[in-house]
């Protein structure tokens, strides 16, 4: 599949250029082409699923409490954010230490 090509599984991390790029469908295995579109505004370090779980790191996180970070990015993902069981914002720091 193309998500599996670009590296976007379920188990995979999504790096900010494979971000860029449309890989797959709301199966819940690939980030896809919209997605991608909408969390490449946030200018994301680090995309990553892990089950139902997104995480995004991204510069603009810095100094913003975990409820702000949360609302900027269900606000950016509108109704797609509830495809995910959880979604985890972190800054580039705090997602070198995860």
């Amino acid at each position: 599949a193309a998500g599996a090509a670009a590296g976007a599984t379920v188990t995979g991390a999504v790096t900010a250029a494979a971000v860029a790029t449309d890989s797959g469908g709301r199966d819940g295995t690939a980030v896809d082409g919209t997605l991608a579109k909408k969390l490449k505004l946030l200018k994301p370090t680090r995309v990553a699923l892990d089950g139902g779980v997104l995480r995004v790191a991204a510069a603009c996180f810095e100094g913003l409490p975990a409820e702000k970070r949360l609302k900027l990015v269900t606000a950016v993902l509108k109704a797609d954010a509830a495809y995910f069981d959880q979604i985890e914002a972190l800054t580039p720091d705090e997602d070198q230490g995860s």
